[in-house]
Formats: structure tokens, C-alpha cells, sequence
């Protein structure tokens, strides 16, 4: 769903053949398909509390709307 917070697991073998990057992605405006993706090596569940922090300064900065939305 695209007006979604999404954090996907991603491998990338000339990255790290050993491991997985995650990424947090954030629908910023539907029409557009304009998304906001932050990269993290790490899964941890205070990771990814810290990117959302960030996806919502990024967004209070830009002027888009807070969401309360729950998180697939």
C-alpha cells in the first residue's frame, strides 16, 4: 500500500554478500509517487524508531502532513 511506512529487508551482495541492509520507505505524496527511503544496516527494533523519528522531521521540514498510520 503506498500511503504506507514500510520496513523491507533488503540484500545487496556486492554490499554484503553476509548480510542485509533495511530499508524504511515512506509514501510522501500518492500522486506523485514521491517516497522517502532511509537505509540502515542494522534490524533493530530502536533502528528503526530512530528512522521513523527522522522520516517525520523530514516530513515537518518539507511541510507534509503527520500520520498516525500503523506500520505493515
Amino acid at each position: 500500500m503506498l500511503t504506507s511506512e514500510l520496513w523491507i529487508p533488503m540484500c545487496l551482495p556486492r554490499f554484503n554478500s553476509s548480510g542485509f541492509l533495511y530499508a524504511y520507505t515512506f509514501c510522501l505524496d500518492v500522486e506523485m509517487k514521491l517516497c522517502l527511503v532511509l537505509i540502515s544496516s542494522h534490524s533493530t527494533t530502536e533502528q528503526f524508531q530512530l528512522l521513523r523519528a527522522a522520516s517525520a522531521k523530514i516530513r515537518e521540514e518539507l511541510g507534509f502532513p503527520s500520520t498516525t498510520d500503523n506500520v505493515l
